[in-house]
């Protein structure tokens, strides 16, 4: 199924035991190439936090987060400030962040598996590879989650598993736990198609199918975010099945990771890429 069309800012967590599945929806950029729809700089607002993120001025861009979290301390926006966060590589920072919105989510039994999932992110990214599993492997139990499955979790499992193999993790084990979540009829869609295709149980064509989506007047087009994500675990699973080296991932990494790729895309887009856990990741692993 594709990803459908998609406006603003989503709310990602959906009660794991809900009936069906929920299209998450926002706008799509209709261009071929990973860059997305650019834009000039007369284009841009200066004084929207997201802009000013890809304009390298994230220290404007986390007091305003920060400022908009303290008068009104939703889940929202606390993601928001959470991935400023980690954005400008103040990992400390954003840990404490995200462990306090945790706690705060777990007393009202509210916690999603995203909240785990940035967490291990600022573990990860600390060097604290226990803690980010320890994380990852209690995300997989969350109460909410995306498409109100968990597979997210056992997603960076994998990474941790394939980037640094003398872990205490197997990569086959995490793979068959994954697959076992991949049983609910909720993750045909994006990202379980993505899921689907690291467990090995559909093609990449059908992943890049689930893509694409209805703009206005019912054009069609490729969602950015969805082919930088897929591209980046096209090229994990590269080394997991032992077709290239640590040292070349860590190369094509240093190249997703470069502004030029996201700096002018579209607001929504570019929001949706620093909500990825996999972006900071790579960050952190290629400079290695």
């Amino acid at each position: 199924m594709p990803c459908g069309q998609r406006t603003g800012m989503p709310i990602l967590h959906l009660r794991r035991s809900a009936a069906g599945s929920v299209l998450l929806a926002r706008r799509f950029d209709s261009d071929e190439d990973l860059s997305g729809k650019r834009m000039t700089p007369e284009q841009f607002d200066t004084n929207n936090p997201w802009r000013l993120l890809q304009l390298d001025r994230g220290g404007e861009a986390v007091e305003i987060l920060r400022e908009r979290y303290e008068q009104r301390p939703t889940p929202r926006n606390s993601i928001a400030l959470g991935t400023s966060l980690l954005w400008v590589g103040d990992y400390v920072t954003a840990r404490g962040h995200f462990r306090s919105s945790l706690e705060k989510a777990n007393r009202l039994r509210m916690g999603s598996e995203r909240d785990y999932a940035f967490l291990g992110t600022a573990e990860w990214c600390l060097d604290n590879c226990s803690a980010a599993l320890e994380c990852w492997q209690a995300g997989k139990a969350a109460p909410y989650a995306v498409l109100g499955v968990c597979i997210e979790s056992p997603m960076l499992l994998f990474i941790a598993s394939t980037l640094k193999p003398e872990l205490p993790l197997n990569a086959s084990a995490v793979l068959d736990g994954l697959k076992e979540e991949l049983s609910d009829p909720r993750t045909t869609m994006w990202p379980g198609t993505l899921a689907q295709f690291i467990a090995g149980l559909t093609s990449i064509e059908a992943v890049q199918s689930s893509w694409t989506g209805n703009r206005e007047q019912n054009a069609r087009g490729v969602f950015p975010d969805c082919r930088w994500k897929t591209e980046f675990y096209r090229e994990l699973l590269q080394v997991h099945e032992g077709r290239t080296t640590l040292q070349r991932l860590r190369q094509v990494l240093a190249n997703l990771v470069d502004s030029d790729r996201y700096s002018s895309w579209e607001e929504d887009d570019f929001i949706h890429l620093i909500r990825f856990p996999e972006f900071y990741i790579s960050r952190h692993e290629s400079r290695m």
